[in-house]
């Protein structure tokens, strides 16, 4: 069978029949790798494999990295342990991805903490995205957004802060207690007890007071006042596609933090005393940073949004191109999509077989 596919590869070959001699070449090679065979040829598909390597090297000297990983991809189906692979395909795919990731360029927002939710929104995006996203400054972006750039992500996220401030509100309040505040002579409650002992029993424990110090109990009035803080930032943001120079999406972001304490007033009657008490609260710099973390989040989960979608913005514009009869452009976009995808997903294979297909013209 194995062979049979190899001899229908040869024949679409001798016609320059690309694409359909690529077909049998590949169920021929995948017969083969599941019989261990996969680094054992036959003459046709070796031509096939040399014609491959020969327009990978044509491709990479003309800078053409997509193209380049298009020819080695299907070499890698074809012949997986070939010398070209060790080298050949990981700097075309590096190239490749370099071109295909998305360059932002964040903040610093201006105004107060700008600097600060720049900073974590950057954090922020290479974190959840570090396959399709490379922080660049805003001069960089600038100079690389030109108009041959047209196709690529170029996006610049800039923002200022609306409103930074801290509302303090206080509520007095007052608290009755019973307390102690003297002693006063009086019968002594353990006398009472040892009077009605038994007789045996009382001649056996020795006779307490009649007389002791009691306590004297009064309600006293304890002022207490309840502090709020309300910490309050507002965010003003828009994502600009730096190559048309077009805002994407613009928002006003606003989140609050909130803290409570109760401070005491000192105060002291009779033997009562009550120390005072201050209210315990967060340092406004430590409210700010909360709300600069959550704020930068929730910026930094919308840039994220657009950013995965890139693999298939890319293959979007390579179905377009492929309609068109513009195959090299459609195979530099189905690259484009295979580099940034997440190496788990269903897609990427997918992108990997359009990029190979493309650049042999279907």
């Amino acid at each position: 069978l194995a062979a049979y596919f190899d001899a229908l590869g040869e024949k679409n070959m001798r016609q320059k029949r690309w694409p359909e001699s690529y077909d049998g070449f590949a169920r021929s090679a995948y017969i083969r790798n599941r019989l261990g065979s996969a680094d054992a040829p036959g003459r046709g598909m070796h031509s096939f494999i040399v014609e491959m390597e020969r327009r990978f090297k044509r491709a990479q000297k003309a800078g053409q990295a997509g193209t380049a990983l298009a020819y080695a991809s299907i070499i890698e189906r074809l012949q997986p342990q070939h010398q070209l692979l060790k080298t050949g395909r990981p700097e075309a795919l590096e190239a490749v991805h370099q071109s295909a990731v998305a360059r932002v360029s964040v903040g610093p927002f201006v105004g107060a903490y700008g600097q600060q939710l720049g900073r974590e929104i950057g954090r922020y995006l290479k974190a959840a995205t570090p396959n399709k996203v490379r922080l660049v400054d805003r001069v960089t972006l600038r100079s690389d957004a030109s108009e041959d750039a047209r196709g690529h992500a170029f996006l610049l996220l800039e923002g200022e802060t609306v409103e930074a401030r801290v509302e303090t509100s206080e509520q007095a309040r007052s608290e009755t207690r019973t307390v102690v505040t003297a002693t006063e002579p009086g019968p002594n409650p353990l006398y009472r007890v040892w009077r009605d002992l038994p007789r045996d029993e009382r001649k056996q424990a020795e006779e307490p007071p009649k007389t002791a110090q009691l306590p004297v109990y009064e309600d006293v009035v304890v002022d207490h006042r309840d502090v709020t803080n309300k910490a309050v930032l507002s965010v003003k943001y828009q994502l600009v596609d730096a190559v048309d120079n077009k805002v994407i999406e613009a928002e006003t972001l606003s989140d609050t933090v909130t803290a409570k304490s109760t401070a005491t007033l000192g105060m002291q009657q009779g033997m009562f005393v009550q120390q005072a008490i201050a209210a315990s609260l967060p340092a406004e710099a430590k409210m700010y940073n909360q709300l600069t973390s959550s704020l930068s989040e929730e910026i930094g989960r919308r840039l994220v949004t657009r950013v995965l979608e890139l693999d298939a913005k890319y293959a979007s514009a390579a179905r377009q191109y492929q309609q068109e009869g513009a195959y090299p452009a459609a195979t530099e976009q189905w690259a484009y999509a295979y580099a940034v995808s997440d190496p788990q997903s269903t897609e990427r294979d997918s992108y990997r077989s359009s990029m190979e297909q493309a650049v042999l013209g279907r």
